[in-house]
């Protein structure tokens, strides 16, 4: 139910940013990528994007240091799953 939540709330966070160009500045991305991976490339996928956290947190950290000026909202969302089926 957690990550249904979640989910729920992604989509209409991103929904919501659409009309308003929250997709639009150069700054944004969204991607979508198929991977194949065998249990170890999963385990280093995670540890990579564990790791991408981190920096991303490091990097807003430093922002707040910076006094926030011109700071503005923004979201960051990483899913990486098993589908049900393939692509």
């Amino acid at each position: 139910m957690l990550v249904r939540r979640l989910l729920e709330d992604l989509w209409g966070d991103a929904t919501d940013a659409l009309p308003a160009g929250g997709m639009d500045a150069a700054t944004a991305h969204v991607s979508r990528s198929f991977l194949r991976l065998d249990r170890q490339g999963r385990e280093e996928l995670a540890t990579l994007l564990r790791s991408t956290l981190a920096e991303a947190q490091r990097i807003e950290a430093a922002s707040r240091d910076r006094g926030d000026a011109g700071a503005r909202p923004g979201e960051l969302v990483v899913l990486s799953f098993e589908p049900a089926s393939a692509p």
